[in-house]
C-alpha cells in the first residue's frame, strides 16, 4: 500500500466516523454507514448551478447501482446517478427522494 493510498483510506475512515449515519441499504437488516450531504450544487456549463441535490457517500465495497434503496431514519431515497470521483474506496451518488 503506497503512502497516498493509506492516507486516503485514513481520511475515509475519519469522514465516516465524524459525519456518517447508520442507513439501511437495499432493504437489508444490517445497517451500513453513509454520509448524506444535502443541498449539493451541481454545476453545468459556464459554472452555473444546474441543480441542487442530496448525495450519499458509500463504501465502494457495497457495489451500489442505480435504483438501489437507501433509508436513513425516516427518509428514503433511491440511488440515481454516480458523481464522478477518482477514489476507489468510496463513491458518491445523487439521491432521489421516495414519496412517503
Amino acid at each position: 500500500m503506497g503512502f497516498s493510498t493509506g492516507a486516503f483510506s485514513r481520511a475515509s475512515s475519519r469522514l465516516f466516523a465524524h459525519f456518517g449515519e447508520e442507513a439501511f441499504f437495499r432493504g437489508g437488516f444490517d445497517p451500513v454507514v453513509v454520509v448524506i450531504s444535502r443541498e449539493v450544487q451541481i454545476l453545468g456549463e459556464y459554472g452555473q448551478v444546474e441543480r441542487v441535490v442530496t448525495t450519499a457517500t458509500l463504501a465502494s465495497s457495497l457495489a451500489p447501482k442505480k435504483g438501489d434503496a437507501l433509508t436513513v431514519g425516516v427518509e428514503s431515497w433511491t440511488l440515481d446517478a454516480p458523481l464522478r470521483g477518482e477514489r476507489a474506496d468510496v463513491v458518491e451518488w445523487v439521491l432521489l427522494p421516495v414519496a412517503p
